[in-house]
C-alpha cells in the first residue's frame, strides 16, 4: 500500500542515495522491482588517491556495523544495541552534510559505548580493493579500522541495503569508493649547505679585512635558507638575508658556515653561490661562481624526503662537474683572493676626444724637415773638402 509513509520512505531512500554517491561514490550494478527485505547485499569497497586521481592505495582494512534494520516500506529501526542514538535516521536532510554528520555521530556513539568490536572487519589486498557479502537489508556505517601505511583513514560513511539510484531501481549489489584516503605529510628533509672558505695570498697581508659571499636560490621564496648564527651588529656572520638569499662575511682567511635548508616537497632545487665585490683597496676578488642543484626525492617506505644526489658545477649548468653525489657531503666553497700591497702605476695621460691635435702633427713635420735639412748640409760640407 503506497501510504504517505511509503512517500517517505521513498524520500530517504533518495537521500541516502546522494549521500552514499557523494560520500562514497557508490556505483550500482544491480537492480530489481521491489524492495526485498529478506535478500541480502554485497558491498566492495575500492580505494583510491584523494590527491591523485586513479591512483591505487593497498593495504589497510574497514569495518562495517549495521545500525539499523528496514522494513518493506524503507523505514528504518535502529538495533537494540543503538537505541540510544540520539539520531532520527528517518528525519535526516537531504544533504551530504547531513548524512556526513550522521556518519560522524554514529561513529563516536560505537566508541563510546564499547562497540568497536561488534563491527565485521575485512581486508583491503595490494590493489586496494575489499569485498563483503551477505549483508541483511538495513542500515550501515563503514569506517576505517586501519589506514594503509603513511596515509591517512578515509572519512566514516553510511551505507543502506538496499539502495535506489536515480533511475528509481532498488540496488542490492554495489562499489563503493570511499573518500578522503590522503598520503600523511613525509618527514621534512634538513640539508647543511657546504661552507665557504676564504684565503688571502699574497705579502703582507692586511688584518681584519671583511669579504661578503652570496648564497641564493634562483627559484624565487622556496625553499628558505636559515642560518642562526645572527646578525653582523650580533656578533654573528650574517650581512643580510631574506626568502631568496643569504649574505655572509669573512674577516680576512675564514671558513664560515652557510646554514641549512628544510626542504619540504620533493623536486630539483638550484642555488648559486659568490663572492660580493666589496671593493676592498688592492685585493684582487675571485671571481668563481658555484651553480648547485639539490634533487629532493620521497622514500615512499619511509615516508620521508630524501637527498637522492647533489650536483655542484663551476660557473653554470654548462660548467665544469665539481661534485656529483648523495649528501651528506664535506665540501667546501673555496674563493682565493690575493693581496698586493704596492699600488698598480698609473694609467697613461690619454688625449681625450675633440683635443687639437694639428699643432702637434705641425711640431713633428717640422721636426722631421730639420732632420732631413742637416743631414743635406752635412753631405755637402763632406764633398767640399
Amino acid at each position: 500500500m503506497k501510504t504517505a509513509a511509503y512517500s517517505t520512505v521513498r524520500r530517504v531512500l533518495c537521500a541516502l542515495i546522494v549521500s552514499v554517491m557523494v560520500l562514497c561514490a557508490v556505483v550500482p550494478v544491480l537492480a530489481a522491482d521491489v524492495i526485498d527485505v529478506d535478500q541480502t547485499g554485497e558491498v566492495t569497497f575500492k580505494i583510491t588517491s584523494s590527491e591523485n586521481e586513479g591512483e591505487v592505495v593497498g593495504g589497510g582494512s574497514i569495518a562495517i556495523y549495521k545500525v539499523a534494520t528496514v522494513d518493506k516500506y524503507g523505514v528504518f529501526t535502529p538495533l537494540p544495541e543503538y537505541a540510544s542514538l540520539e539520531i532520527d535516521i528517518n528525519a535526516l536532510q537531504d544533504t551530504d552534510e547531513s548524512w556526513s554528520t550522521a556518519a560522524d555521530n554514529i561513529v563516536l556513539y560505537i566508541k563510546n559505548h564499547g562497540l568497536e568490536d561488534t563491527g565485521t572487519v575485512i581486508e583491503f589486498n595490494e590493489y586496494g580493493q575489499a569485498s563483503i557479502s551477505g549483508l541483511t537489508t538495513g542500515l550501515y556505517v563503514a569506517l576505517q579500522k586501519e589506514a594503509p601505511e603513511h596515509y591517512n583513514p578515509f572519512k566514516p560513511f553510511i551505507i543502506p541495503i538496499p539502495y535506489k539510484d536515480n533511475k528509481g531501481e532498488i540496488n542490492y549489489v554495489l562499489i563503493a569508493y570511499p573518500k578522503g584516503t590522503s598520503r600523511l605529510p613525509a618527514d621534512e628533509c634538513v640539508v647543511d649547505i657546504p661552507s665557504i672558505r676564504k684565503t688571502i695570498k699574497g705579502e703582507p697581508k692586511p688584518l681584519n679585512t671583511e669579504f661578503q659571499f652570496r648564497f641564493r636560490s634562483l627559484e624565487k621564496g622556496y625553499p628558505e635558507i636559515v642560518n642562526k648564527s645572527g646578525s653582523v651588529e650580533n656578533g654573528g656572520d650574517v650581512v643580510s638575508q631574506s626568502a631568496d638569499e643569504i649574505v655572509l662575511r669573512t674577516v680576512g682567511s675564514e671558513t664560515v658556515n652557510v646554514g641549512k635548508i628544510t626542504f619540504d616537497k620533493p623536486g630539483d632545487y638550484f642555488f648559486e653561490v659568490s663572492e660580493v665585490n666589496t671593493w676592498n683597496t688592492n685585493y684582487k676578488y675571485d671571481k668563481s661562481v658555484y651553480w648547485c642543484r639539490y634533487s629532493i626525492r620521497l622514500n615512499e617506505e619511509r615516508n620521508a624526503l630524501v637527498i637522492s644526489n647533489i650536483l655542484i658545477k663551476r660557473d653554470n649548468v654548462n660548467g665544469e662537474v665539481i661534485y656529483d653525489g648523495e649528501g651528506p657531503i664535506t665540501f667546501t666553497f673555496d674563493f682565493v683572493n690575493y693581496y698586493n700591497d704596492v699600488p698598480p702605476p698609473p694609467p697613461p695621460d690619454l688625449p681625450q676626444t675633440g683635443q687639437v691635435w694639428w699643432p702637434m702633427i705641425a711640431l713633428a713635420a717640422a721636426g722631421i724637415a730639420f732632420i732631413f735639412a742637416g743631414v743635406i748640409v752635412s753631405r755637402r760640407s763632406r764633398k767640399n773638402k
